[in-house]
This record gives C-alpha cells, sequence and structure tokens, in this order.
C-alpha cells in the first residue's frame, strides 16, 4: 500500500500516511488473499488495483496495475502480474545457485555413478557458474559444449544438465526459455562392440611391462568384467588382497554390490594400483582415463574399441574357455545369460575348433 499523494509505502491498513498527513480512507477496501497471492482494492475514483508483492534476497519486487472497471478484472489481472514479478525476482540467480537448488532435488533420484556423471559435466561449464540465468543465450552454451574436450559422450552430458536445469528453472519462473534444447552436438560414430583379440591383450601386456603404468587399468578391466565407471568408484577399502576379490559394481541389481574377482594374472596389476592410490583403486579424472586410454590404443595398435569392450572381452574370454553360462553370468553382474550373450564375440578360429570337436565325436563318425 503505497500514500496516494507522496506515493510512500504505508503501513497496512494505515487511515493516514505519516510521512505527509495525506487521509487514506478511500483505499482501505482491500480484498485480503493468501500469502504471496497478491492484493486487489478499489481506488477514490471508483476504478480497482492489482498488486503483488514478494520479497527475495532482502529486496521488494512489486508489480501493480490499475484502472480496472470490476473487481473481477483485477483479480484476472494477478497471475500475469505474479509472473512477470518472479522474472524480476529470479532472473538473477546466477548457474552456480541454479544448479544447487536444482541439485539438491534431482539428485535424490540419481543413483551415485550418475551424479558423479553430471557433477563432472558441470565442473567442465565453469565459465557459466557465476553467469545471470537472464543474461545467457544459446551462444553461451554452444561455446561450453564445443570447447570440451572428448568425443560425442562428455559433450552430450552437459546438454543433459543444462537441459535439466532449464526445465527446472521453466517450472520455477526463473526463465522463460529453454536455450539448451538448441544445443548441437557433434555426430556420433557406431558404437564397436566387440572383443579384443589374444594378439591386441598380448600387446598390452607388452605395452604395460615397457614401463606405461596406467595399462594395468584396461587389463584389470579385462579380465574382470569391470566398467569405467566402475573400477573409477571402486573404494580402496572394498579391496580385499588376501582373498583376490573386492565388493562394487553398478547398474542393475545384479550389478550392484557384487563380488568382484581379480584373477592370479593381473594380481600384482591389483597391489600396484593399491599401493598407489589413497581412497580409491584408480584416482584419475574422467578426462585423464580417456585421454591415456586412447594413447594406449595408438601405442599398441589396436582396433578404436572403446574401453567398454574390455567388459566385453572378459565375457568372450570365459566362453571361449567353456565356463559354464551360469558363472559367466555371475561374474558378469547379469541379470540374466540372454545379456551375456551378447557380450561374447567368439572369433572364427574358435567356432571352427568347436565344429570340429563335435566333428571328431565317435558318434559322428558315419559319413565322409
Amino acid at each position: 500500500m503505497e500514500c496516494k499523494k507522496c506515493k510512500k509505502d504505508l503501513p497496512a491498513g494505515a487511515l493516514f500516511c505519516p510521512w505527509c498527513g495525506k487521509q487514506q480512507a478511500h483505499s482501505s477496501r482491500r480484498g485480503r488473499r493468501g500469502n504471496g497471492q497478491g492484493t486487489v482494492y478499489q481506488l477514490a475514483n471508483g476504478t480497482w488495483r492489482a498488486e503483488i508483492n514478494v520479497y527475495s534476497c532482502g529486496q521488494r519486487f512489486r508489480r501493480t496495475k490499475e484502472g480496472f472497471k470490476a473487481k473481477k478484472d483485477a483479480l484476472a489481472c494477478l497471475p500475469a502480474l505474479r509472473a512477470s514479478l518472479a522474472l524480476s525476482a529470479r532472473g538473477d540467480i546466477t548457474i552456480m545457485e541454479l544448479y544447487a537448488e536444482w541439485s539438491a532435488q534431482h539428485f535424490k533420484t540419481l543413483s551415485a555413478s550418475k551424479q558423479q556423471q553430471y557433477q563432472i559435466a558441470y565442473a567442465h561449464m565453469q565459465k557459466l557458474h557465476p553467469c545471470k540465468l537472464s543474461q545467457i543465450r544459446y551462444a553461451d552454451l554452444q561455446q561450453v559444449v564445443d570447447e570440451r574436450d572428448g568425443g560425442y559422450y562428455p559433450k552430450r552430458d552437459i546438454k543433459q544438465v543444462l537441459s535439466l536445469m532449464y526445465k527446472y528453472a521453466l517450472q520455477n519462473d526463473y526463465c522463460t526459455k529453454n536455450y539448451a534444447q538448441f544445443i548441437k552436438l557433434p555426430h556420433q560414430e557406431p558404437s564397436k562392440k566387440d572383443a579384443f583379440t589374444q594378439e591386441e591383450l598380448a600387446a598390452m601386456w607388452q605395452d604395460y611391462q615397457a614401463g606405461h603404468s596406467f595399462t594395468r587399468y584396461p587389463l584389470i578391466m579385462c579380465y574382470t568384467g569391470l566398467r569405467y565407471g566402475e573400477l573409477a568408484l571402486l573404494e580402496k577399502a572394498a579391496v580385499d588382497l588376501e582373498h583376490q576379490c573386492a565388493l562394487g559394481g553398478i547398474k542393475t541389481d545384479a550389478g550392484k554390490n557384487r563380488e568382484i574377482l581379480f584373477c592370479d594374472k593381473v594380481m600384482p596389476l591389483v597391489r600396484e594400483a593399491w599401493a598407489a592410490c589413497d581412497t580409491r583403486l584408480m584416482e584419475l579424472s574422467e578426462g585423464q582415463f580417456y585421454k591415456e586410454y586412447w594413447a594406449m590404443i595408438g601405442r599398441i595398435g589396436a582396433r578404436q574399441l572403446s574401453p567398454h569392450c574390455c567388459r566385453h572381452t572378459t565375457a568372450t574370454l570365459l566362453a571361449e574357455e567353456d565356463v559354464q553360462p551360469a558363472i559367466i553370468k555371475e561374474i558378469m553382474g547379469h541379470s540374466n545369460y540372454a545379456m551375456t550373450t551378447g557380450y561374447t564375440h567368439i572369433s572364427r578360429t574358435e567356432k571352427l575348433k568347436a565344429l570340429n570337436r563335435v566333428a571328431a565325436n565317435p558318434h559322428h563318425q558315419g559319413g565322409q
């Protein structure tokens, strides 16, 4: 409420202005509404005024509109005033503040690995952190995505986080437009799902023995079935060197908190990694891991297979050794063997050996 004469704020229900003494009786016909819903009241000239007040960060934000002939018209105007005021009161929110508010709610529904994925993406949009949401445009977002090192997936993660943050901002009237939806991502090469060959594995071992300590991690993954995300989250305290196992895993119920086994061949690598780390078995950032991984692939002359193909290698090695399907499923942490079969890539040589074993069976010696 403001004075009709000097326009200064008045205490609620004041009949006279304490500043200029002007009588305010004619403006006392206010309609009481819920807190934050706004109010309408009749002016001395008989018309109606709609008014919204919001207090944010110690400041008062107000929107008014008057000249309505009927009270119902003033009431109908309140939602539009409220939306307009919300943008003024909240439009100065920074990306850092928005992320803190959004993540506090959204992370409750996410797994630990997904939270880490989003945290990494957020860290790589550092130049946006102090910027006000109201001043950011599409070009700013696209530049951050383009400058992110790595291929398709790291850039996709940034777009996902920004899209979710903008969705939250729209729901809470922090903005009126989602610029994240216009972000363009690089072309995604078809995913190559295969297993490393025996020759490529031998080249990995040679690379490790030549002094490239990083290569121990892909080798551990190839002989355990560990995903990159599982290895990155594996706590040092969860590793039992004496019994050659660890407790970890992500994804499905069958994969979470499963027993991860280390065969004799990789135990020296596991011990070396364990001795070198403080809290986690592998203390490399995602960016460092992928940089080192692709450098290794280049050194050994292997095919451009992703780190996830190390997991495919585990399943394939087990299948080629005629390990029982139930055991392979347990090692891989799959909920069913049908999923496991998608991870096996038996070579032509091994298939031919299997056929020859069948043909050599005495029960099949009838024909020539």
